[in-house]
């Protein structure tokens, strides 16, 4: 895992391998930067009104966050939440190649478990987490490491902290406090 949580690619460049499975998370600004990245999967998980000192308009720092799908094939996969309007919008703005996924497709909470297309998943009192979107984040993990054929190991989430400097919502008496 390296990127805009704090860690700089570089610094894992010799433990690196073809069968090396690398986590980014990218802002905008490194996105610009990219120009021959192709990433097997690309997630947006939303879009904000960020960053428009530089970028002056919503479109422009838009469609810098849709540059996740650039040099993306036919084999690659592009997840969204399709919920999103503004994702939903500038979906059609930017061609793509990969194939879209909308991460909220095939999931439910029945007392307290998160099922995937019907297959229990997890038990959400094992998520330490907070607030919809890290269950969004949740999802998320779940779609990729289907993708992956990778099982969710469910100890990791009990114990799981948000990151240094990423929101978390606190619920108090009824009100959410960010």
């Amino acid at each position: 895992m390296a990127g805009n949580i704090g860690d700089p690619l570089i610094n894992y460049l010799d433990i690196i391998n073809k069968d090396t499975i690398i986590i980014l998370e990218l802002s905008s600004f490194h996105l610009d930067d990219f120009v021959d990245m192709k990433l097997d999967i690309a997630l947006l998980t939303n879009i904000c009104n960020n960053h428009l000192d530089f970028y002056k308009t919503k479109q422009r720092y838009y469609l810098s966050k849709f540059k996740l799908t650039n040099n993306q094939n036919k084999s690659d996969y592009f997840i969204v939440n399709l919920n999103d309007r503004i994702t939903k919008k500038y979906i059609n703005h930017k061609p793509y190649n990969s194939k879209l996924i909308d991460y909220q497709l095939g999931f439910k909470i029945n007392d307290n478990i998160l099922y995937y297309y019907n297959k229990k998943v997890v038990n959400l009192n094992y998520y330490s987490l907070i607030g919809e979107h890290n269950l969004d984040n949740l999802k998320c993990v779940i779609v990729i490491l289907s993708l992956l054929k990778i099982d969710l190991d469910i100890n990791s989430l009990k114990n799981f902290k948000t990151l240094r400097y990423h929101l978390e919502e606190l619920l108090i008496n009824d009100n959410i406090v960010i």
